[in-house]
């Protein structure tokens, strides 16, 4: 571990995950978090902007103090058993002393299952179509059989009664 410059004493995370991390659903993913600065040196995580406890045996925290070339740094493991597709999201590494705080924020997504429903290609967020024209809209999926993809206007589903839809 190499620490880059720092204001002295400052907490800075020197080690976070990618951007973005992918996980199959129901694995267990570790996510770790090196910081160094002045002690007292702690290092907390969030998810979405709320603090995540050791509330449960799915999800813990652990930290513990390496000492490397006369550097003191703190690590911190971030772990999620059994994953879930609502563990997605953004999530904060915090690292906090008293002289300054420093935060890494990296995505987790959750695969879906094997033969689950995933939708590959879909429409851009936002179409402007003049008054009158013709608009096609496609959206390709994949997934274990049967599989069906339905339309929604403003929470109330598209019927394809009519010539105009």
């Amino acid at each position: 571990i190499a620490p880059t410059t720092a204001i002295t004493g400052s907490a800075q995370i020197v080690l976070h995950p990618e951007n973005t991390t992918v996980i199959p659903d129901g694995d267990t993913v570790l996510l770790s978090c090196v910081a160094t600065g002045d002690l007292p040196l702690s290092i907390s995580w969030s998810r979405e902007g709320s603090v995540l406890m050791n509330d449960s045996q799915r999800i813990t925290t652990t930290e513990r103090e390496i000492e490397e070339g006369g550097t003191t740094f703190i690590r911190s493991i971030l772990r999620i058993c059994s994953t879930e597709a609502n563990d997605a999201g953004v999530y904060s590494c915090i690292a906090e002393n008293e002289a300054d705080n420093d935060t890494a924020t990296f995505e987790l997504n959750v695969a879906p299952p094997e033969g689950a429903a995933q939708i590959v290609l879909h429409p851009v967020d936002s179409t402007v179509i003049p008054d009158g024209d013709t608009v096609l809209l496609t959206c390709v999926a994949y997934g274990d059989l049967p599989l069906s993809i339905s339309w929604s206007r403003e929470g109330s589903t598209l019927m394809n009664d009519s010539q105009r839809i």
